[in-house]
């Protein structure tokens, strides 16, 4: 299935909705390639959309020791507002 831009994004915020995930779990529950999810996460974190999270720190703030852990990505309050809006969007347009 060909997706647009709008539709990738859409994809990718649908994916971190719930819980913070790591890249290679973005990559398998979106479908897309690996260079277009990485240059998506860096513009929705450009516009806060979308936020980094260290997975060292362990609730209580201390490191955990593991060093080759991939980052998180989660949706910020702003992202959740902008999925919300995109909801909107593809419900009156379908």
């Amino acid at each position: 299935m060909v997706r647009g831009k709008v539709e990738q994004v859409y994809a990718v915020l649908k994916a971190i909705q719930y819980k913070s995930l790591k890249i290679s779990h973005i990559l398998y529950k979106v479908g897309i390639n690996c260079t277009a999810v990485k240059r998506y996460l860096e513009q929705l974190m450009e516009k806060g959309y979308v936020e980094k999270v260290d997975p060292y720190i362990k609730s209580h703030g201390s490191k955990s020791g593991k060093s080759n852990r991939q980052p998180l990505y989660r949706i910020t309050e702003k992202g959740k507002q902008l999925l919300k809006d995109m909801d909107h969007v593809f419900q009156v347009c379908t």
